[in-house]
């Protein structure tokens, strides 16, 4: 769940593709993270303090199905919406105009399915 986004995107995608080649049928959930927040993590910081930077990022987990035929998109849903207490003062910054849109597009839980 947490690899690809602090892996090389050359590193990432073939785990995925390896991933869809084990026996199927198979429900994968992944972390993904916009190419915005890849952008800003310098400058915030939040992600200055990971020890892990992100190092590539997509704007919908739907781009993953054309990283390998057996892979469908099913769902994603935003960090954010998700166990909002445990976002502390974070989840109130949702409901500010502009904010709030870009920190829900910007690491999002996706759900994907995995196809013979």
């Amino acid at each position: 769940e947490g690899v690809p986004p602090f892996s090389p995107e050359a590193v990432g995608r073939p785990l995925l593709g390896e991933t869809a080649a084990r026996p199927p049928p198979a429900d994968l959930v992944v972390h993904t993270t916009s190419p915005a927040c890849v952008g800003y993590q310098a400058k915030n910081r939040v992600f200055r303090r990971m020890r892990a930077p992100f190092a590539w990022g997509i704007a919908s987990a739907q781009e993953l199905e054309s990283w390998d035929p057996r892979i469908e998109f099913v769902s994603e849903q935003p960090f954010v919406d998700r166990h909002p207490h445990r976002w502390r003062w974070l989840r109130f910054a949702k409901a500010i105009p502009g904010v709030g849109r870009e920190l829900r597009a910007s690491m999002k839980i996706a759900h994907l399915r995995v196809h013979a």
